[in-house]
């Protein structure tokens, strides 16, 4: 029995990242949230309310994402352990399909094209809703919050998180129907980073297309890279270790 859970398998994978991300992370900022509730920096209902996304004080919400800030890294790191413990075999295989030119030029033109579009993509969502996502703007709280432990989950952790579990997992399973493949990793990609997110049905709809494209992006890039999973890991990390140069800097 042990040695058949503990072999690689993308089944697990996925159900792995699903318990991790849907119910261990709430549990561990929370956890970390009550150290400020017992040090009396804050009282009970008041992280209660931060985590319910009420309306709270300044003080709180600095204390709330200091908790989500650290409890993010916490989660993501366990994913990471997790992830890459059962696709171990698969990034092992695709390290031979990056030692050459195509490698490069994919990295090269892919992170270039990826970028703009992803940017293009989300300054149309941003102008004609004129808002953002629950998700972008946890984001630039955490950034700063506290910026090296974000550039670790957002910059590196996140993209091999994120691509081995939306595209090389899904596209595994689904390796004789890549139509449903491309739909799954893009759907599965897009609703994560859209669930809190409360606003009007249209507006919702716009910034979930703005995802989408993204996730379908990155799954064009692995698909058609021979599915080498190493390439959209890179544009994904490029595309948000830029991203949080241009918002810490203030450009």
């Amino acid at each position: 029995m042990k040695s058949k859970i503990f072999k690689p398998s993308p089944i697990i994978a996925i159900l792995m990242y699903l318990v991790i991300f849907v119910f261990f992370s709430s549990f561990i900022t929370m956890g970390i949230g009550f150290i400020w509730v017992m040090n009396g920096q804050i009282n009970m209902k008041e992280m209660l309310d931060y985590f319910s996304l009420s309306e709270v004080s300044n003080e709180v919400k600095s204390i709330g994402d200091k908790a989500y800030t650290i409890g993010n890294f916490i989660t993501y790191l366990l994913l990471f352990i997790t992830i890459t413990f059962y696709l171990r075999d698969k990034l092992k295989e695709d390290i031979s399909k990056s030692k050459n030119w195509l490698f490069v030029i994919w990295i090269v033109v892919g992170s270039i094209a990826f970028y703009y579009i992803n940017d293009g993509v989300g300054y149309l969502a941003d102008k004609l809703t004129n808002t953002t996502s629950d998700n972008q703007e946890l984001i630039i709280s955490m950034i700063f919050t506290n910026p090296v432990l974000t550039f670790m989950s957002v910059g590196i952790l996140a993209p091999v998180v994120e691509e081995l579990i939306y595209r090389k997992a899904i596209f595994e399973i689904f390796k004789t129907r890549p139509v449903i493949a491309f739909i799954v990793s893009v759907l599965i990609f897009a609703l994560p980073h859209m669930l809190s997110t409360s606003t009007t049905i249209l507006n919702w709809c716009i910034l979930f297309a703005a995802y989408a494209t993204s996730g379908l992006l990155l799954a064009v890039s692995y698909y058609f890279s021979k599915k080498n999973i190493y390439v959209p890991i890179v544009l994904h990390m490029v595309s948000n270790i830029v991203a949080f140069i241009f918002i810490y800097g203030g450009f």
